[in-house]
């Protein structure tokens, strides 16, 4: 069963919101080893739609435009894979208010730490956010 932990930030109060590219350097050096692609994931699934339809019924134009809409305002989303010594990957994304990692069961419980710390580290002096797990 897949797990995920996250943080969200949409609708901050303060308007934060996170800068992808600078939450994938602080992944890069919290666990050495971990990759990044550089591709915008929303603009790619968005592009890749498009190419797929390109002559949409329009209730696919909507779904097409929903799509672009969202590589646009929550965009981009940077994936990411970190090692942490078990034989499944961790896979996460950073998006502008989202940063949320996946994992498999079991983890373990030192690399599962590792990984809340960071996210918290992420917000450190916002009021009101919290770690989420599912």
């Amino acid at each position: 069963m897949r797990r995920f932990i996250s943080i969200n930030v949409y609708g901050h109060p303060t308007g934060f919101t996170f800068d992808p590219a600078e939450v994938t350097r602080k992944v890069q050096q919290a666990f050495p080893g971990a990759s990044v692609d550089p591709r915008d994931q929303l603009a790619l699934r968005a592009q890749n739609a498009r190419q797929a339809w390109p002559e949409p019924t329009a209730p696919m134009r909507t779904v097409l435009e929903a799509m672009q809409r969202d590589a646009k305002t929550q965009g981009p989303a940077y994936s990411f894979t970190i090692p942490c010594g078990g034989p499944e990957e961790i896979k996460g994304v950073a998006k502008r208010h989202l940063v949320q990692i996946g994992y498999g069961e079991p983890l373990d419980e030192r690399c599962l730490e590792r990984l809340r710390a960071f996210l918290r580290s992420l917000v450190v002096g916002l009021h009101d956010v919290t770690l989420q797990e599912s």
